[in-house]
């Protein structure tokens, strides 16, 4: 997943774990980490959930979302 801000100031971007918010149409538990730039901060949600992630000013993130291990 892309994430972008042109913006001058940080935002939260919020979306949900779903076919209506990213298109995911499994269910079960997620975990989300940022790939691009490389950060240490995971998180786990289950599908259905909101997830809010930071985004630096006038800068992209990546994220990867898999399947948990359950």
């Amino acid at each position: 997943m892309f994430l972008f801000n042109p913006n001058k100031e940080t935002l939260h971007v919020a979306f949900e774990l779903s076919a209506e918010g990213i298109g995911l149409r499994e269910g079960g538990e997620y975990e989300i980490w940022q790939e691009h730039p490389e950060s240490e901060k995971r998180l786990c949600a289950r599908s259905g959930e909101g997830v809010r992630w930071e985004v630096p000013s006038e800068s992209a993130v990546v994220l990867r979302l898999t399947r948990a291990r359950e």
